[in-house]
């Protein structure tokens, strides 16, 4: 991933998706978030890189992205399933806080945004809103490019 600024405003990624299937704070399901971290029996995760995404700086610390991922369910929960189909695309507006921290290696953001799931013969939109932190990993280049990490 490489950092956006007005002279290189285009940033594309690529990552590793989970879905957690497990409903949580249902009757028979336990409390909310009791078993979010149980990732061997609840999350299905991708063996192989299953999202890409593209973004395109559009000033004063904002820019606009879209994210396309995809998934095979085989369990939900404590069930098994047939290798369901998951795709979702998501579109966010982020907000790089550095514009206003300053700060050299750590650039922490805002982003709010909306997408749309097709979970086998089921589709849903839904409503995004996150916090993060971007590390600045190496110096900047002669080309203007950063290289950086998502944390």
């Amino acid at each position: 991933m490489f950092a956006q600024t007005e002279e290189h405003p285009w940033q594309f990624s690529f990552g590793f998706n989970a879905v957690d299937t497990f409903p949580t704070d249902a009757i028979g399901q336990g409390n909310l978030f009791e078993e979010f971290v149980n990732i061997g029996d609840h999350w299905n995760i991708a063996p192989y890189p299953s999202q890409i995404g593209i973004a395109n700086y559009l000033g004063s610390g904002f820019s606009l992205g879209f994210i396309f991922s995809l998934n095979t369910i085989s369990k939900y929960g404590n069930l098994t399933a047939e290798n369901d189909s998951f795709f979702a695309t998501d579109a966010n507006i982020k907000y790089n806080l550095n514009t206003l921290f300053k700060t050299n290696r750590f650039a922490p953001f805002l982003e709010s945004g909306g997408g749309y799931v097709f979970f086998d013969d089921v589709s849903a939109g839904y409503f995004n809103l996150g916090l993060g932190v971007e590390y600045v990993l190496g110096e900047k280049k002669k080309n203007g490019f950063i290289c950086q990490k998502l944390i």
